[in-house]
């Protein structure tokens, strides 16, 4: 089922190095279609002044004008050069406009909890709505259209746009890896480990879709004909989460939750290289490349110590930078030519820092 909606917009100011081969099972696609008509119809847009501002503490600046516990989870560059973010607990797409600060906000679908975020091929925002399983397409003016998952109670998590300029997304309910075509057009494709927990998603250097597998340690690889592979890791416990590519040398670099670690893979599904995260810190959560300076940045959620954005070099090297609000919970990470944007889940704040 396809449905439009309307949006109402508020506009606010304001890891020691191993390496190891490994393969695993290969699946056939699964097709299921679902398309129907649709109609737009433009949004309201309601401004409201902000009364908090941005501060910067230790070359991390924080955005505070959000409402209130409303969660931002991940982070996406735009088609407009603004950076976009999804709000989990009310519902809520926002927009940051980094040349002025200013921060836009525009209702998703009721009980969506917005989870991912990508731009498409098509220069609209695509975001998961796990709430109401659902993908949503959004024009940058806030006209949205929602595309039902046929499976359901998929558990919608990450989106990256593919290759083939289809948007690719993980069902960890499901056990899934989905994809939608601009048209609205679903197709999903099982994957071979039972209950493998697929979470985020990228595309890689060599134009396949790469993705975490929380619960299996495993990380898949799915051709945009629907062929999927799965490759298992070298981490000691179970927990990969955020994925992303270098294209400089074609590498995916992923974090893993319980080894409190960073590991790196060839697209021949060879591992590279696992490198430890300091004491200080902990519990990566997403990681990006960053073309300004060609090493990876991560968010971490301290273990040991105070919440972080680190930056691994490719040769291992981490850096962590402390962020000024406590328990801020960071969690997506973008990267921009105004620099290194990320979403405090807790704090309630967008961050960024210039590398």
């Amino acid at each position: 089922m396809i449905t439009t909606i309307r949006v109402l917009r508020v506009s606010m100011l304001t890891y020691l190095l191993a390496a190891c081969a490994g393969g695993g099972g290969t699946t056939s696609p699964q097709s299921i279609p679902t398309s129907t008509s649709t109609s737009a119809f433009s949004p309201t847009p309601m401004p409201t002044a902000s009364t908090t501002p941005a501060t910067t503490t230790g070359g991390i600046t924080e955005y505070g004008s959000l409402p209130a516990n409303s969660s931002p989870e991940r982070i996406a560059l735009g088609p407009d050069g603004a950076l976009w973010f999804t709000e989990n607990a009310v519902d809520q797409i926002g927009r940051l406009d980094p040349a002025s600060s200013r921060i836009t906000q525009y209702f998703a679908m009721p009980g969506c909890s917005p989870v991912g975020i990508s731009t498409g091929s098509d220069g609209d925002l695509w975001y998961t709505c796990p709430g109401t399983n659902q993908v949503t397409r959004m024009a940058t003016n806030g006209l949205g259209t929602n595309y039902s998952v046929p499976t359901a109670n998929s558990g919608l998590s990450g989106i990256a746009s593919g290759p083939d300029h289809a948007l690719w997304f993980t069902e960890a309910g499901a056990n899934k890896i989905g994809r939608v075509n601009i048209s609205g057009v679903m197709t999903e494709f099982p994957i071979p480990t039972a209950n493998s927990q697929p979470e985020s998603i990228t595309t890689g250097s060599d134009g396949n879709l790469w993705f975490t597998e929380y619960s299996s340690s495993k990380i898949g690889r799915i051709t945009p004909s629907g062929l999927l592979t799965e490759f298992p890791t070298t981490l000691p416990l179970q927990g990969p989460w955020g994925i992303t590519s270098d294209p400089n040398n074609g590498s995916l670099w992923f974090t893993d939750l319980d080894s409190d670690g960073i590991g790196t893979m060839t697209t021949t599904g060879t591992m590279t290289g696992t490198f430890t995260i300091p004491p200080s810190g902990g519990n990566p959560h997403q990681i990006i490349y960053n073309a300004a300076d060609g090493d990876l940045w991560f968010t971490q959620t301290g273990s040991g110590g105070p919440d972080a954005i680190g930056r691994i070099t490719p040769t291992g090297v981490v850096t962590e930078f402390s962020i000024p609000t406590a328990n801020s919970a960071p969690s997506g990470i973008a990267s921009a030519p105004s620099g290194i944007w990320f979403t405090e889940k807790s704090g309630n704040k967008i961050g960024s820092t210039t590398p």
